[in-house]
């Protein structure tokens, strides 16, 4: 069924803190095949490849069966994974992590993803990832990605928007001068700059709804940021060949919520809305894909 929606949003839910969440950041156990990189002290190296940055983190890793799709090339929730693990760890490198949030009742939000993606890397390939912040405004965090392959050639790239909160009261907090001084910025890198709010078609088709399960939940107690993509990505045709994917988080979903998904496909741009019953959402995905896959 296609229904004609009207959708306001205002800035107040923007964001929601979940009262469940308890602001811990999850970090992910690597095999000896990952290894880690301060690029203040030495350089991420496949023969020429280098960490050109003063405060860029990077690591280098190879691609997993585990993370490839039916085409042996790396999923997109995959590489997602990897750059969210990236700027964790560069994090725990400064000592600015888990302990550090928990300390100050704090805690980083996800609230904007605009990410690229080249070509996805094949089964075996080895890669480097890399993340630097590039600008602190009040309460919110700027920072790029990048994913080279061994030629040097930047495969993926992302820009992301964070939100500094208050873990008890849930309310924006203005990022300390201390995570300023040892984060440090360098140059934004050059790409498309759009907006972090995603478009909402005029006419979108209600999916059947389903239930938050317990697989979808990380250490804050609400859903991962990466499974709201996965969960998005069932809408789209079999073939498609993702080329970017943009997504605004809303509103946390938590173990047992109900989703209601709403799909708008326009040419190559397929729009999910991920929401409550009332069409609020927990986070809305923008897909710019082909069909040469």
């Amino acid at each position: 069924m296609t229904k004609r929606i009207e959708y306001i949003k205002k800035e107040s839910s923007y964001f929601n803190w979940s009262q469940s969440g308890n602001g811990k950041k999850s970090v992910r156990k690597t095999v000896p095949l990952t290894y880690m990189i301060d690029s203040r002290k030495e350089k991420c190296d496949f023969g020429s490849i280098q960490s050109y940055k003063r405060c860029m983190y990077s690591f280098k890793s190879r691609v997993r069966y585990s993370e490839c799709d039916e085409k042996s090339h790396m999923t997109l929730s995959a590489l997602i994974n990897y750059l969210q693990d990236s700027c964790t760890f560069q994090s725990d490198s400064l000592n600015l992590g888990m302990k550090y949030c928990e300390d100050k009742r704090a805690a980083w939000v996800l609230s904007y993803w605009h990410i690229v993606i080249e070509r996805f890397p094949k089964l075996g390939e080895e890669i480097c990832i890399s993340t630097w912040a590039y600008d602190f405004i009040r309460f919110m965090g700027y920072r790029n990605f990048i994913i080279k392959d061994k030629d040097e050639q930047v495969i993926a790239y992302a820009n992301s928007l964070w939100v500094y909160l208050d873990t008890e009261t849930g309310k924006l907090k203005r990022v300390d001068e201390e995570q300023k001084l040892l984060y440090s910025t360098e140059p934004a890198y050059p790409m498309e700059a759009l907006s972090r709010k995603v478009e909402i078609p005029s006419e979108m088709e209600a999916k059947e709804a389903f239930k938050v399960q317990r697989f979808y939940i990380d250490s804050n107690q609400h859903v991962n940021n990466e499974k709201y993509i996965l969960m998005a990505m069932e809408y789209l045709a079999k073939n498609s060949r993702i080329n970017s994917v943009r997504v605004e988080y809303n509103h946390a979903a938590v173990l047992g919520d109900m989703i209601y998904p709403h799909v708008g496909i326009e040419d190559n741009k397929v729009t999910v809305l991920l929401g409550n019953e009332d069409m609020k959402p927990f986070a809305v995905m923008q897909f710019l894909v082909s069909k040469d896959w």
